[in-house]
């Protein structure tokens, strides 16, 4: 894997030794070369990136003259995912390039951690998908993530899975050593003041009462000290009169 093949129409065995390999990520851009050992057709390219497209084109070499013309530029793409992690707040965004036109898949499995070497929490993702939202991760934390194909009969095409790394941003929740607790919560609200029909509060109420009893208590006491000095002013005539 990471690798493609070449082949291409010789030259006369008496016009070139070996031929030179061009690679390059645009049709005029060759950013490096290889030379085969010998005078051949064919050619294998390897250490390439998974779902990247190459341009390559060959020349001819004799006694380390090389041939004026390039050949004909051909592409080729290399099999595999190409994985894009996207930091959001408390979460990471996955987005891979499908491969399903070329291997059909039942799943993909998704692997992550806090550790390279120890990818302990495990998804399995329909095939037909082609992103996926990891959640409720920790802000700050750096995590790796490998996601591997899953061919139909349930083989893990180990050879074109994926690896990348990310770390959520985002006001999201930051540990803190020696926190007793994540978060403060604010106190309570007061209640609400209950409010009656009329739209005044009980406690209103009971002032109108407690000075109603008062009026009424001060009314009888005044009623009953009139009567009392009216009939003691009359009992006081009468005994005046029977005197007399």
């Amino acid at each position: 894997m990471n690798a493609v093949a070449l082949k291409w129409e010789p030259v006369e065995k008496e016009e070139a030794d070996m031929y030179r390999v061009y690679v390059g990520d645009r049709a005029d851009n060759f950013v490096y070369s290889l030379d085969t050992d010998a005078s051949v057709s064919a050619a294998t390219v390897a250490g390439l990136k998974q779902a990247t497209t190459y341009y390559f084109a060959v020349t001819a070499l004799k006694n380390t003259v090389e041939s004026a013309q390039k050949s004909n530029v051909a592409s080729a793409t290399v099999l595999g995912l190409r994985l894009a992690v996207i930091p959001g707040d408390t979460s990471l965004m996955l987005q891979w390039n499908s491969i399903r036109r070329t291997t059909p898949l039942a799943a993909y499995l998704l692997e992550y951690g806090v550790e390279e070497g120890q990818l302990t929490e495990k998804r399995m993702i329909n095939g037909e998908a082609e992103n996926y939202t990891l959640r409720d991760l920790i802000n700050g934390v750096k995590y790796f993530v490998r996601l591997t194909p899953v061919t139909v009969p349930g083989e893990f095409l180990r050879d074109l899975a994926a690896m990348a790394d990310g770390t959520p941003n985002g006001a999201g929740f930051h540990p803190v050593a020696g926190s007793g607790s994540a978060f403060e919560l604010p106190p309570p609200p007061p209640p609400p003041l209950t409010v009656s029909k009329e739209g005044m509060p009980p406690i209103t109420w009971a002032g109108i009462v407690a000075a109603a009893a008062v009026l009424v208590f001060l009314f009888l006491h005044w009623q009953r000290r009139r009567t009392l000095h009216v009939t003691s002013a009359f009992l006081e005539d009468m005994h005046r009169r029977y005197q007399l």
